[in-house]
């Protein structure tokens, strides 16, 4: 029989071969699940970003200082917005949303097309969150994104 598991973030005794599916506290499991489309470094580095604006969050609500300037973090954006998955794009448009600061309108165009390539993966969630960044940054949604949206809703 299977020993009952540990605690919730716990890692002791954690034996992925006897824990096979539980995700919410096997590290193995969620990592295999989060890399599998993408190299182990470029999700570090886009994991980085979002922990970066994170800050930027932090900042405006506790005054912490963020390491990296929000312009910086923009261009390392940038060069990997082709990389980002569905998640990425959702949490990335409500970490600028809760900071109060639009992204740069290069940024926001790549993303609006990587979201309208990717909308298919997106779960009601992840489409509200972005959804309700566009409405508190005072950003219209292009109407490519929008009707992909809608066609997603009905």
């Amino acid at each position: 029989t299977k020993p009952p598991p540990p605690p919730r973030g716990s890692q002791e005794g954690l034996d992925c071969a006897r824990y096979r599916g539980c995700r919410a506290w096997c590290p193995e499991q969620t990592k295999s699940r989060m890399y599998k489309a993408t190299s182990q470094g470029t999700r570090d580095r886009v994991r980085r970003i979002l922990d970066h604006l994170q800050q930027h969050v932090h900042q405006r609500f506790r005054g912490n200082r963020p390491e990296i300037p929000l312009n910086a973090v923009e261009e390392e954006a940038m060069e990997l917005m082709g990389s980002f998955n569905h998640i990425d794009l959702s949490m990335m448009m409500s970490k600028y949303a809760k900071i109060g600061t639009r992204p740069g309108r290069v940024l926001l165009e790549r993303m609006e097309r990587q979201g309208v390539a990717k909308i298919d993966h997106f779960d009601p969630q992840a489409i509200g969150i972005t959804m309700w960044a566009y409405a508190k940054l005072g950003v219209r949604p292009g109407t490519e994104l929008l009707a992909r949206v809608e066609r997603r809703a009905v």
